[in-house]
């Protein structure tokens, strides 16, 4: 049988290691949470890349779907301006007409009165 003395300092020394190998398990315990810390980090990170990536294409989307309105608008601006052209010229045209008809008509009435005249 051993000495109690025996039995302390094994007792001790075994304490000693025991005690190591705590210290050393805290030590991979705190690099584990820092690890899943920044794990956990990570992964916020991420999903907030994600979000915003997905407002980028919603954004992108918005922005194409206001082009195509815009181009829409603007075929829809030069339409109204050729109709508006359009009516624009037939009114000269049918003014012209008028006039050039009233002319001919007095030019014709003047004529007749000068044969009417001369017939007398």
């Amino acid at each position: 049988m051993e000495r109690p003395s025996e039995l302390l300092s094994s007792l001790a020394f075994r304490m000693d290691l025991v005690e190591k190998d705590l210290g050393k398990l805290g030590d991979q315990l705190s690099a584990y949470v820092l690890a899943r810390e920044n794990d956990l980090k990570l992964q916020g990170i991420q999903d907030t890349v994600r979000r915003i990536e997905g407002n980028i294409a919603v954004s992108n989307q918005q922005i194409a779907n206001v082009g195509e309105k815009l181009t829409a608008l603007e075929i829809d601006q030069q339409r109204r301006d050729a109709d508006a052209r359009d009516s624009q010229n037939k009114l000269v045209i049918r003014v012209l007409l008028a006039i050039g008809t009233a002319i001919v008509t007095v030019v014709g009435g003047v004529l007749i009165a000068l044969f009417t005249h001369i017939l007398h």
